[in-house]
């Protein structure tokens, strides 16, 4: 069976080093590459290595062949690379035009990687390659992708496309996969088509948009696997083929992993965001973050990484019957769904070079508004999970409160208080709130954004701009919060008339350390919206802070025993409701709003 082809990315020279290394002349036209006499190419990169360990310890795959494809007269090396960086050459064989190139069994460890190098004896043409295995299949697989879009038609058409486009050159694939577009607009008016089924829903946020899919896919037996995907990734098919292959091949020990895509920025291609992320109770942390995946050190670190609690949405595959045994997602709303949903049903997770999307920073897509899903939805999922102390908890908090008093803001001191008061009330609240009206008083908080010509008029900055410091140092990070709890206290006499700028998406709370009027600016967008000093506002939530640092201290317990079982707030029949309110309990068909067409069964 096929593991997965070797890709040459399209064209672009910034990121001809995911794909492939040395002087080689691409064309996109062919898709391929042309090498000079002389000349070598390595795939020792980020998309186009072999990652052996993964494949041996879940796929049992000890003896990987290279199929190769290419004009002219060659040699191909097969190296491991070792977990401090140095190759060891495996195989070396000089040849002519296509066939098959068999590996020896490398002492392979965690942390170690294999690839290949071509050196062209003469002017060859390279078609293609793929790794492959003598194995056959363990189970057949059918994937359900389910995706949750949000007017944002072209996004998803294009991806549609590519999946169409796909389909079209190898029509198997027409078999293998169904998509289950979850339209929390209610606006796709799309023709019946056997790729895809839309699903009208409310707007139930993302946690209600992905619950939808899973809740609609578990409906079809014929489906092993949901692969969770944003509506505005870049993708290559290559990475839906490889999860397939991978799902394939899983041995009976390890049948029930979860596999992961890697993210890397829209921004800077070549930057990994994120290779699965950890949750301590208190905050995320995202493993190798920020790498440059051109750098073969980085890849031996993603080779060598943390294991991960949780893969984020934008890219995630699960057995489909997690739904009947774990149940659906916590009714978030939105943020901190994934997180909650790894830790209860993940035995393990599969991440490899190689499997990745592309995906919008998060940096610049964050509003302050979130403040209030974000720490509600840490605080339930850290209490679920006993993922932290009591003291722990509390000191959380404080940091955040105190922080937002530090930058001004107000609207989000005020979330993040209302958010503890809201978890105090137990799950019950989760389902006795409808989340679209919920929402909706949310987002009247948003502050109102000036365009970056207004703001310089008003505050006469001559041209307004944002540079992120320097990261200082942990003493430094240490005093400075120390500092930042303590100008809550200090006289508004201390604080200084002046206005300055900070980050709109991630605010740095030194940036406005004893400063009155704060723009908050986005570059992106070239708006900014202001906070001001209000002493009033200070000393009620200053106020409120310390009270509620001590109900974590005494009521913490009581707030575990809340949380202890939540099975009916994700169950299925919870759900329901939410998606159809107009319907009895009983009732799991929406009336009037059928699917727009056809899964392959047949059924709506």
């Amino acid at each position: 069976m096929k593991l997965y082809d070797i890709t040459l990315g399209d064209g672009s020279t910034e990121l001809n080093e995911l794909f492939y290394r040395g002087k080689a002349r691409h064309s996109r036209q062919y898709n391929t590459l042309r090498i000079e006499c002389g000349d070598t190419v390595s795939f020792s990169t980020f998309f186009n290595l072999y990652p052996y360990y993964e494949y041996y310890h879940y796929c049992g795959i000890d003896k990987p062949v290279l199929y190769l494809d290419i004009t002219g007269i060659y040699t191909v090396k097969i190296f491991c690379m070792d977990q401090n960086g140095e190759p060891h050459e495996l195989v070396s064989d000089f040849r002519q035009g296509r066939g098959i190139v068999s590996t020896v069994i490398p002492d392979t460890k965690m942390g170690s990687f294999l690839y290949f190098t071509i050196t062209a004896a003469s002017a060859c043409v390279f078609h293609g390659a793929r790794w492959e295995t003598e194995k056959e299949p363990e189970r057949p697989v059918k994937l359900g992708l389910v995706i949750c879009t949000y007017k944002r038609e072209e996004f998803l058409k294009a991806n549609m496309e590519k999946l169409r486009g796909a389909i079209q050159k190898n029509p198997v694939w027409a078999d293998r996969i169904h998509v289950f577009i979850v339209d929390n607009a209610e606006t796709l008016a799309w023709e019946e088509d056997p790729l895809y089924t839309v699903y009208p829903n409310r707007n139930l946020g993302g946690s209600g948009g992905f619950a939808r899919g899973m809740y609609e896919l578990s409906r079809h037996e014929e489906y092993t696997h949901m692969l969770l995907m944003d509506d505005d990734i870049q993708f290559s098919f290559g990475t839906i083929e490889r999860t397939y292959n991978i799902l394939c091949a899983l041995t009976e020990e390890h049948k029930d992993a979860a596999v992961g895509g890697v993210m890397l920025k829209l921004s800077h291609p070549y930057m990994q965001h994120e290779f699965g992320g950890l949750f301590n109770g208190l905050s995320l942390k995202s493993v190798n973050k920020d790498l440059d995946m051109r750098l073969e050190e980085n890849l031996l670190k993603n080779q060598d990484a943390d294991t991960p609690d949780y893969n984020a949405w934008w890219y995630c595959c699960m057995p489909a019957h997690f739904v009947q045994d774990y149940g659906l997602p916590m009714p978030f709303f939105i943020k901190s769904d994934d997180i909650e949903y790894g830790l209860r049903t993940y035995k393990e997770l599969i991440l490899m070079n190689g499997l990745a999307v592309w995906h919008q920073d998060f940096d610049n897509k964050y509003s302050r508004v979130l403040d209030y899903y974000s720490r509600r939805n840490f605080l339930i999922t850290a209490i679920m999970h006993h993922k932290c102390s009591r003291f722990k908890a509390a000191i959380n908090y404080a940091y955040f409160m105190f922080k937002g008093l530090v930058l001004k803001n107000y609207m989000s001191v005020e979330l993040i208080y209302r958010s503890f008061l809201d978890v105090k009330k137990g799950p019950s609240f989760l389902t006795r709130t409808d989340p679209v009206i919920l929402n909706k008083v949310i987002n009247d908080k948003a502050p109102v954004y000036l365009d970056k010509e207004t703001l310089e008029t008003l505050y006469g900055i001559e041209d307004l701009n944002y540079e992120r410091p320097d990261d200082a140092g942990d003493d430094k990070k240490r005093h400075g919060r120390v500092i930042m709890f303590l100008e809550a206290y200090f006289p508004p006499s201390m604080l200084a008339d002046e206005t300055v700028v900070t980050d709109a998406g991630n605010p740095a709370a030194m940036d406005c350390f004893r400063k009155k009027t704060i723009i908050n600016y986005d570059p992106v967008r070239r708006q900014g919206y202001v906070c001001t000093f209000d002493k009033a506002q200070r000393r009620k939530y200053r106020r409120a802070t310390i009270r509620t640092v001590f109900q974590f201290l005494f009521f913490y317990g009581k707030y575990k025993k809340l949380y202890s079982n939540c099975s009916a707030l994700y169950s299925a029949q919870s759900w329901e409701k939410l998606f159809f309110p107009d319907l009895t309990p009983d009732t799991s068909k929406p009336k009037g709003k059928k699917a727009r067409s056809k899964t392959k069964t047949g059924r709506k």
